[in-house]
Order: C-alpha cells, then structure tokens, then sequence
C-alpha cells in the first residue's frame, strides 16, 4: 500500500520510524526488561528491519502468567548491558512509535540507559494510545486488525505498527528524531523466543539451568518465597526430581568449597558464607565439614594460652559445630569475659575461625600483638588455678 506524503511529514526531522514494545518484570521504575521488539519503518511505511531479543534482568522475571517468559527461556539472553548498542543504533535518529510507548516502554528504556550512565532524549514520540483509547487489543479489535500472542514483544509491536499505519492521519502533532549518546557497541547478539530451550532435555543442561537461577537467587544470601517459587516453577519445567535437584545443589557446593580452598586461605566471611548458602539449600554443614575441617586442622599451628579468669575472649566467625552464642555460653561459664571489639588494654585473646583472616578484629589483634586462636580449639581453653 502507497502512503501520501503526510506519513512522511509526521516523522518530523526524523529519517524514519521505529515501532517498540517491551515486555518487563513490573511496572514500576525499579522493575526491568526481560523482552524488547523493534521494527524499523521507512518513511514509506514499508517495514525494513525486524529486531526481538530476551534479555536477562539478573532478577525476578516478574510476571510470567502475563508475559509468558520462564527463568529457563533467559538462560543465555542477554543482559540489557550487551544490547544497549543494538537498541540504541535502531532508535538513534528515529521517530519512536508504539502503544503506551510514552509512559511506559521509553521510561523503562530510559531508566535501564541511566544505569549505564547513557542520556537517552526520546524526541517527539508517537504514541497511538492518544489516538487510539484504550489496550493495545481493544484498538486492533476496532480495526480488525490480528493480534496473536498478546505480550510477547514481537507480536504487540507488529500489531502497533499496523495501528500506526490504518490511522497515522489521525495524529495533530509531529514526531521528531531520538537521540541516544552511548559508548556501547553493537554487539549482534539477541535471544528470541524461538530459540530457547532446544537444550533444556539433557540432564547436564537441566541441571546448569537450574544451578545458574540458584547462584542468581543465592546472590543476596537468602532464598525468599518468591524465589523459592521461581526455582520450584523451573525444577518442574525441567521435569527435574527431587534426587537430581539434591545431586545438583550438593555439586553446586562442592564447587564453592572447592573455589573457597583454591587460594589456601579460608576466611571468617568465606566460612559465614557457606554456611548460609549450605542453609538456603537445606544441606547440614556436615556435608562441608570434612574438606573444611581437615584443612584448618592441617594449616593452622596450635598456639598454648595462659589465661586467668575475668580475662576477656573476643570470638568471630563460624564453628563447625557450635553456634557462637554457645560458644560464648560455654566460655563465661568457665569464667571468661566475653569482648565485642579487640582492644589493647582488655583483650586476652581472640578466637577466629581462621587465624590468618583479614577482618577486622584479626587486623587489631595483630596490630597489639594479642594471640589469635582457631575456633576449633575453644573447647580446650580454661583459666589457670
């Protein structure tokens, strides 16, 4: 179909059209993208460039029931950082058009370039919404124009590019070129819909799936109901059982212990965080606790403390056993002290679950020559008679 030229003064100092439509994790300025679709349309209506990609928004995917988007699907997409290039070339120097394009799929553009620390000016954008009342369905239904696979990107931009096309002569204003300023490059990549989950049937793809959501959701140290959700939503599209998810987190950990004694070095922070990640999994410490035990035993020398009652123990980190307020129980029943800071003039000696540790209290203790002991001999401490 051949347009007049009042298409082409529409798009104002622009070179052409782009038609958008995002689909995110929510609507708020917080929430993220997790799909992007952009047709480009030359100033003669005529569709020239066909661009669609999922991307990973390293979080909740929000609302699947509504988007039809799985953790499984966002594996190997993109975050948006790796395509900040390919959008930005697509809408650099083009009128933006789109359905609710203006308080919805350009704020939510916008808000992820301001974490790049890009400017992205939108220009005059058109947005058929003003023209058309209503949902994105509602309008094609006026007219008759399909609408299949509502709130997949791809689809709803092609359905707005229609909708632009039957009633652009219906808008009173011009649109104007966008401009986005980025040190972000093309990148080519992109993740459709179509070509996801072609893997998903062997067991090791299963179960690095299902591992890759895990690191995501343990990335705070706390699996909450939601996430707990998300993963039991995967476990169940993988067709995963409950023995092949507990093989999956045990060799999940056995992989952390692993990078834990690479350096020869295990920290108070690297011991506290195992144990939280072997609690978030349902896993006893027992499980760790050989590797980690024999290691300390093995690297760490026995240090002989003449100690009084009334002297004050500092403690920090985690037993292999005890809880730390045990600990402290057991050590003030026999008389000690128990300190919450190193300090020179009150500090007898301070137990760490690693002596080599970089905390802080162990950098105070060595700064005042105060002897640092491991954890694991506290059960031997008792003040001289």
């Amino acid at each position: 179909m051949a347009y007049s030229g009042q298409l082409r003064d529409l798009a104002g100092n622009a070179n052409r059209f782009v038609i958008i439509d995002t689909e995110t994790t929510g609507l708020r300025n917080s929430d993220r993208i997790v799909e992007i679709a952009i047709l480009t349309m030359s100033l003669d209506g005529e569709i020239t460039d066909s661009w669609e990609t999922l991307i990973q928004p390293e979080r909740h995917v929000g609302a699947a029931e509504i988007h039809g988007i799985t953790p499984s699907m966002l594996v190997n997409a993109p975050i948006f950082k790796q395509v900040a290039g390919d959008i930005a070339e697509r809408l650099d120097g083009a009128c933006v058009v789109g359905h609710y394009v203006g308080s919805f799929d350009l704020r939510m553009l916008s808000n992820e370039y301001k974490q790049l620390r890009t400017d992205f000016l939108s220009g005059k954008y058109l947005d058929t919404r003003k023209v058309f009342s209503g949902r994105l369905i509602e309008a094609c239904l006026r007219f008759n124009i399909s609408l299949e696979n509502a709130h997949s990107a791809k689809a709803d931009a092609e359905a707005a590019a229609k909708l632009f096309l039957a009633g652009f002569r219906e808008f009173n204003t011009k649109g104007s070129a966008s401009q986005i300023i980025t040190q972000h490059s093309s990148t080519g990549r992109s993740c459709s819909r179509g070509k996801v989950g072609a893997t998903a049937g062997r067991a090791c793809d299963r179960g690095e799936l299902y591992l890759q959501l895990l690191n995501q959701v343990l990335a705070d140290g706390v699996i909450d109901d939601s996430e707990r959700h998300e993963l039991a939503a995967l476990a169940s599209e993988l067709q995963l059982t409950p023995d092949e998810i507990e093989v999956f987190c045990l060799e999940n950990i056995s992989r952390k212990i692993d990078e834990i004694l690479e350096d020869g070095i295990v920290t108070d922070q690297e011991l506290e965080e195992l144990q939280q990640t072997l609690e978030q999994c349902g896993v006893g410490f027992n499980f760790a606790e050989r590797r980690v035990r024999d290691y300390l035993d093995n690297s760490v020398d026995s240090i002989e403390v003449v100690l009084e009652a009334g002297d004050t123990i500092v403690v920090t980190g985690m037993h292999l056993n005890f809880s730390r307020d045990k600990i402290c129980a057991i050590l003030e029943s026999r008389g000690f002290s128990i300190g919450s800071n190193v300090t020179r003039s009150k500090t007898k000696l301070l137990l760490a679950a690693d002596p080599n540790s970089e905390s802080g209290k162990a950098k105070q203790a060595r700064k005042f020559g105060i002897p640092i002991m491991p954890l694991e001999e506290f059960s031997g401490l008792h003040p001289v008679e």
